[in-house]
């Protein structure tokens, strides 16, 4: 028998007529070849701290205003869900660059005489130890440790003289820019072979130099202090001081290829790595014990008897013999599976926790799979949301089938309130953050307008999955329980408070110790937006 040709052919058709689409692009995805002399932008995106996780605007301060006729706070529609909720931000800078044209010591701008204002919350910030974001080619601007391979994202807004209680502005900037030619040639339009480079790393020097200048001279000329000698004087950021931006351009050919130009900036300290690896022996340690433990219990008390409670009658108090042979946990097991009195928060808490799982799970795969390119900033935070938005229909089907298992009849109160409970939690805890973040002129607080779409997810999503979820698990058949619940429950005797809140620290206490030292480095690495790419470490401490 020979399948039918028509559907075939139908469908051959549609795609031969179907118009052509443009492909995906991914900013950092795809490589952007620049020849010499073409211009590339110098982006800031803001300015953070890790002893203060507020992160700030770029031009909050005095570090040159944009260009004319750029916008000012970047062009939101081209930032993802993930870049909006972590305050990233887009702006063009006054730095020029062109490639394979070096600089030395050019002028960016003359700022205005600093304000009292601008004084104080300049030192705030070089207290907190706020640095400075850029990029160039969607290349973080980076700093070398020393003695290390490893980098810092960033580079430090300023520093203070401790004897003299001085503020200084680091305003001279030491760019240092990697670039790669392909091996494979290139042709234009025309079919002419052209030499063209790609941008494979962004490195900075910061310096603090009071630039001077010739009264005489123009306005756009260069400081008398040029070119900058490292035993320059600092640049005090005072009242009444102007300040002059000032950078150096450097172009160094690097062997490293375009495909690759990501790796040195993963490569963490051998301090990091050190905290890794006992992260992941401590998850091991306390995992084995964890483990060991109850395999004990088990083997102790449960394996012997197994085969005996379950053979036990509903009601033990028939007979006096069984009722002397059964003692201890075996007397509850006609109670275990009986639904409780709060059965709706029991389902709702158990399909929730089947949401989360199952998003940590998703995430930890297309992690290990690569998909998280740190190219592509907010991708993380962007698909975390995706995915629990998605994850809605998990929660509500594990809801519903559990529901009916336990006796109940309005699913559709079940699938309202798991819609509401735990999302409501979360997003009111978020908008009261959002507000303080607001009150605090950060640059995190979130636009209305993504609020207004977060709550279209919710509502207009996730919602809607919940309850499609929940029908669809509510019509399915009960779970099968292994043992037979009795008619009649037995009383059980009040435990004291403290044994019953020690209980929730305790039960709590061991499973936080395995996840807290890598819960730490993830929470920074969204709040910060440092690269977190130790998927490999997550997944064996998950």
């Amino acid at each position: 028998h020979r399948a039918p040709a028509a559907p075939f052919l139908i469908a051959a058709l549609l795609v031969a007529l179907a118009p052509p689409a443009g492909a995906l692009y991914l900013p950092g995805i795809s490589p952007v070849d620049y020849e010499e002399g073409a211009p590339i932008s110098v982006e800031a995106h803001k300015l953070t701290s890790n002893t203060n996780k507020v992160p700030y605007d770029y031009f909050s301060l005095p570090l040159c205003k944009p260009p004319a006729g750029a916008e000012p706070h970047g062009e939101l529609s081209k930032l993802n869900l993930g870049q909006l909720l972590l305050g990233e931000r887009v702006n063009p800078t006054s730095y020029e660059v062109h490639m394979l044209l070096p600089q030395t010591c050019a002028l960016a701008c003359k700022e205005a005489a600093v304000t009292t204002k601008q004084e104080k919350k300049f030192a705030r910030l070089v207290e907190d130890k706020y640095r400075v974001r850029l990029s160039l080619d969607n290349m973080p601007v980076v700093m070398r440790m020393l003695g290390s391979a490893a980098y810092t994202l960033g580079y430090p807004l300023g520093f203070e003289d401790k004897d003299t209680k001085t503020v200084f502005i680091n305003n001279h900037l030491r760019f240092t820019i990697m670039y790669h030619k392909p091996m494979i040639p290139i042709t234009d339009s025309i079919g002419f072979a052209k030499s063209v480079y790609r941008v494979v790393g962004f490195e900075v020097e910061p310096m603090s130099v009071n630039h001077k200048f010739d009264a005489a001279a123009d306005a756009d000329s260069k400081p008398t202090t040029c070119p900058v000698v490292d035993t320059a004087e600092g640049q005090p950021f005072r009242e009444g001081e102007n300040i002059a931006f000032t950078y150096d351009l450097e172009f160094k050919e690097s062997e490293l290829e375009w495909a690759t130009r990501w790796d040195p900036l993963l490569t963490t300290s051998s301090e990091q790595k050190q905290i890794q690896w006992f992260a992941i022996l401590n998850s091991f340690l306390l995992g084995l014990f964890l483990t060991a433990l109850l395999a004990l219990i088990l083997l102790r008390t449960v394996h012997r008897d197994i085969s005996k409670y379950t053979q036990i009658v509903d009601s033990i108090e028939e007979d006096e013999d069984s009722n002397a042979e059964v003692s201890g946990w075996k007397i509850l097991h006609g109670d275990v599976f009986r639904p409780p009195r709060h059965v709706e928060l029991l389902v709702i808490l158990v399909g929730t926790g089947c949401q989360i799982v199952s998003s940590i799970v998703i995430i930890l795969v297309l992690g290990l799979l690569g998909v998280f390119s740190p190219a592509y900033r907010g991708g993380l935070l962007t698909a975390i949301l995706l995915l629990w938005v998605v994850a809605s229909s998990v929660c509500g089907y594990v809801a519903g089938r559990l529901y009916r298992a336990c006796g109940g009849t309005d699913w559709k109160q079940v699938a309202f309130s798991a819609s509401f409970a735990f999302p409501s939690l979360v997003f009111g805890v978020f908008l009261v953050l959002n507000f303080f973040m607001w009150l605090m002129g950060s640059i995190s607080a979130v636009p209305i307008l993504t609020i207004f779409f977060l709550l279209f997810l919710w509502i207009g999503v996730s919602v809607p999955l919940v309850f499609l979820g929940t029908l669809a698990g509510y019509k399915q058949k009960p779970y099968d329980f292994p043992v037979r619940t009795n008619l009649i429950p037995r009383k059980i005797p009040p435990q004291g408070g403290f044994l019953r809140v020690g209980l929730f620290f305790i039960s709590g206490a061991l499973p936080f110790g395995v996840i807290c030292i890598e819960l730490l480095f993830i929470l920074d690495s969204l709040w910060q937006n440092e690269l977190y790419y130790a998927f490999g470490f997550l997944w064996l401490v998950f």
